[in-house]
């Protein structure tokens, strides 16, 4: 009987440090999952992070060389007018001083010879007055062109680079003149304010389809936003740091800046007076 009693004590005993054992291997089982676990979370969000980082690096270098090329193209301008300006009023005006000079001459000469030499000169001059005349005129035009242009093709690649994504289809629609009235310095915030909206549909709007209108009417450059996502949820419309920023852009530049929601989607509206 004793040592039946000394057999179950010793089964017992047994059975006990058998559970006691495994559960510590649970225990550092679980502990390792949970390390496991945070690593692979800590690793995911610094992975979101960087990519941010690298978005915004690449926006604002979208936007820093929209600077230069704007500047560069303001620089070509200036000087293409200036050029244009100099071949009409000096060297276009001097041929022409000279063109009548001839005139004058030929109807003075009484030698047959002579006006027929001085006839040909005449017409020299005159062809080089004319190719100068429209070269000077073809540069002044150049020089005019839109620079509309270059802010479409930069809202393009701005798009392009944050909808990159298949899941975006994103239109742009620019009128040909809808920034002809409407300075440097109010372009860049303009860049500015849509960027942050394109961001804004990204991250918060759920949407697949964007579409950009741009136009202007006889007092206003109009801009529409839209998407097809959930909407602006009224308590993010008012207190996001993304919309304040986009509204002090615009107020800056004495613009009015609206957001409502659609049945289907959003629409952000931008109106800048151009009187």
């Amino acid at each position: 009987m004793g040592t039946n009693s000394v057999k179950n004590n010793t089964w017992l005993q047994n059975m006990n440090d058998f559970f006691t054992g495994n559960l510590e291997l649970n225990y550092l089982l679980l502990f390792s999952v949970i390390v496991l676990t945070i690593l692979l979370i800590t690793m995911y969000l610094k992975e979101i992070k960087l990519k941010k980082q690298i978005n915004n690096l690449q926006l604002k270098q979208s936007i820093q060389r929209f600077k230069v090329e704007q500047f560069e193209m303001r620089i070509r301008k200036e000087e293409r007018e200036e050029i244009a300006h100099n071949l009409h009023d000096d060297l276009a005006g001097t041929l022409a001083a000279l063109k009548n000079n001839m005139e004058v001459a030929i109807s003075e000469s009484r030698n047959s010879i002579d006006s027929s030499k001085l006839l040909d000169i005449s017409q020299s001059i005159e062809k080089a007055y004319n190719h100068i005349r429209s070269a000077s005129h073809n540069l002044f035009d150049l020089a005019q062109l839109p620079e509309e242009e270059l802010f479409s093709q930069h809202i393009h690649q701005l798009g392009n680079m944050v909808f990159s994504s298949k899941k975006y289809a994103f239109n742009l629609d620019i009128d040909d003149d809808a920034l002809q009235n409407i300075p440097l310095k109010k372009r860049f915030e303009l860049i500015r304010v849509l960027k942050e909206a394109f961001v804004n549909i990204v991250k918060h709007s759920q949407a697949s389809k964007v579409d950009l209108l741009v136009y202007q009417d006889q007092e206003s450059l109009h801009i529409s936003l839209k998407d097809d996502g959930i909407g602006f949820r009224k308590t993010i419309g008012k207190k996001s740091l993304g919309i304040k920023s986009m509204q002090k852009r615009i107020e800056k530049i004495n613009g009015l800046l609206k957001i409502r929601n659609n049945e289907v989607g959003a629409e952000i509206e931008i109106m800048i007076p151009t009187l």
